[in-house]
Parts: C-alpha cells; sequence; structure tokens
C-alpha cells in the first residue's frame, strides 16, 4: 500500500511539472508583452445592401502603434469562412490571406507612431443563395500587447441576391 502512494505522490508531481512547463511555454511570457496598444481609428464597419452579383466586398481598417515600444500582430483569424483579411504594409507588401482556420504566421511588427491597414474581405455568395440577409462578422487579432493583447473588428451586410 506504500508502495503505491509513492507512485500516486510522483505521478502527481510530475503531472504538475509538466503543467507548469505547458502553461510557461504556450504564448508570450512577461518578458515578450509590451506596454504599447493598437489604436484602432474605428471598430465596426457596415457595407450596408450588398448583392451578391456584384461580388466581394472589402473595407480598410487602420491599425496605429500609440506607444513607444514596437508591437506584434501574431494572429489574425474571422468568424466566418465568407471572410478574409490581408495586413497591407507601409512599403507595399501584402500579408495574407487571414481566414477562419489555417492561416499564415502573421509575426509583424508595428514600430511607435506606424500604422497599417487590415483590409477586410467579404464574399456574399459564399454561403450560396439561401445566404441572404444581414450577416455580422469579426476578424480578430492577436498582440503582444499587456494591455490589450486581443482586438476584434466588426462589419456588417445586408446580403440580396
Amino acid at each position: 500500500m506504500k508502495n503505491n502512494n509513492i507512485f500516486l505522490w510522483v505521478g502527481l508531481i510530475i503531472l504538475a511539472l509538466v503543467l507548469i512547463f505547458v502553461a510557461k511555454n504556450n504564448g508570450p511570457t512577461g518578458d515578450n508583452f509590451v506596454k504599447s496598444v493598437l489604436i484602432l481609428e474605428e471598430t465596426f464597419w457596415d457595407f450596408k445592401t450588398i448583392s451578391m452579383a456584384d461580388g466581394n466586398v472589402s473595407h480598410d481598417f487602420v491599425l496605429k502603434n500609440n506607444g513607444s515600444e514596437p508591437i506584434k500582430i501574431t494572429k489574425i483569424q474571422t468568424s466566418c469562412m465568407c471572410t478574409n483579411a490581408n495586413l497591407l504594409t507601409n512599403d507595399g507588401k501584402v500579408k495574407g490571406p487571414f481566414g477562419m482556420h489555417e492561416s499564415p504566421p502573421v509575426n509583424l511588427e508595428i514600430m511607435p507612431n506606424e500604422s497599417v491597414k487590415l483590409q477586410a474581405i467579404f464574399d456574399p455568395n459564399a454561403h450560396g443563395p439561401a445566404g441572404v440577409g444581414v450577416m455580422d462578422r469579426s476578424i480578430y487579432i492577436d498582440t503582444n500587447s499587456s494591455e490589450k493583447p486581443k482586438l476584434e473588428l466588426k462589419f456588417v451586410a445586408n446580403v440580396i441576391k
């Protein structure tokens, strides 16, 4: 009986150490966070009424680093497969597309007082002929900001045939 208790305690200690290791290595540590925050000029856009026949619509959201430290965008994900996002950098490069599932890593650093554009692209045909009516969608942005690590941009569209 004594041996069983020893094995139980050793197992619990090993499990606790593994959980601590996993928690410390899954995401930014205190050293990776910065106090800078991305400022959003707007967090919501209304495409109003759009026709399926006219195809994709897009809107550019501006993300600005008003802090004193560089801030890194680590992940961008959308709420639906009908939505994609691209980052338009100041040097004319496009990063993306970022979607609902597997997306390329972002790892874009925005320097203090710099801004980038996030282009939201909505495909009104993605849900087929039955996909009419008001559609609310979101784009999620993960950063290494200690103040506001997750941002959400939203848009709405009234889709007609």
